[in-house]
């Protein structure tokens, strides 16, 4: 029987981002009113698709999720008012898309 293969740089992205993200929440709760639908849409959907361990199935349900985790990303630095940490949180997230994109 023959598996299929995933490529897991896929699901490596989010999973760096995953604890700026739980550390923001409140404040990006506070930002928007329908942030909550984007980040349970982040948060507990992805948990849930790395922990049932079908990589196949969980490749294809992050296609649902990817314009969710685009809002919640551009939106991390906005949390910060001082401008040093916005631009450590936005080289974060720049680094972690090199190392995503080079691993």
């Amino acid at each position: 029987m023959c598996l299929p293969t995933i490529n897991t740089k896929f699901l490596l992205f989010p999973l760096m981002v995953f604890p700026l993200v739980i550390l923001n929440w409140d404040k990006l709760m506070r930002l928007r009113k329908y942030n909550y639908i984007h980040l349970s849409g982040y948060i507990l959907i992805y948990s849930l698709i790395i922990s049932s361990g079908f990589l196949w199935f969980a490749f294809r349900m992050m296609y649902f999720f990817i314009p969710s985790m685009i809002i919640i990303i551009s939106q991390l630095g906005k949390c910060y008012k001082n401008k040093s940490n916005q631009m450590f949180v936005n080289l974060y997230i720049i680094i972690c898309l090199i190392i995503n994109f080079y691993v």
